[in-house]
């Protein structure tokens, strides 16, 4: 007796980390699905309008100036970044963001600053960082890095 093998679809979206600044205004899917035989059959690719969130230098100073009191060190920023780069689609680029937090408009003085290398340190140092904001809980995180996040993503909303 012949066995039958049920046909599988799958759907791959590529959404390419672009550096700070750079806009991302679409997605490409490319659909394929595996026939009984194990045979791949490619389908179109499709261009999937993103909408991109904005936020000025002056909205991520503010939140970061009126989140300063939740800041427990330098590494808090892997905070923000992250922030930066699931919510806003700024990029991956660790050292830029590093550069450009430092020349933000700040009105008021902070208690942590961000340094070369902050990023990347603390990324290695936290793997909870690698993850989407959104995944976080899943992982166990202490609840300072929660806090944060929520408190920044409010600062931003305003």
């Amino acid at each position: 007796m012949e066995q039958k093998r049920e046909k599988t679809t799958v759907n791959i979206t590529n959404n390419f980390n672009a550096p700070i600044g750079q806009h991302i205004d679409h997605v490409d899917t490319i659909n394929f699905r595996m026939d009984g035989d194990g045979q791949f059959h490619f389908g179109m690719v499709e261009k999937v309008k993103m909408e991109k969130k904005e936020i000025s230098d002056e909205q991520l100073a503010r939140a970061i100036e009126n989140c300063q009191a939740l800041f427990w060190g330098n590494s808090a920023y892997a905070v923000v970044f992250c922030i930066c780069r699931d919510e806003y689609m700024m990029g991956s680029n660790k050292s830029s963001f590093e550069k450009m937090v430092e020349q933000l408009p700040y009105k008021k003085e902070r208690d942590h600053k961000c340094p070369t290398g902050t990023i990347a340190n603390t990324f290695s140092d936290n793997p909870i960082f690698g993850e989407h904001i959104k995944e976080w809980e899943s992982f166990n995180p202490l609840p300072r890095i929660i806090k944060l996040r929520d408190e920044l993503l409010k600062e931003l909303m305003l």
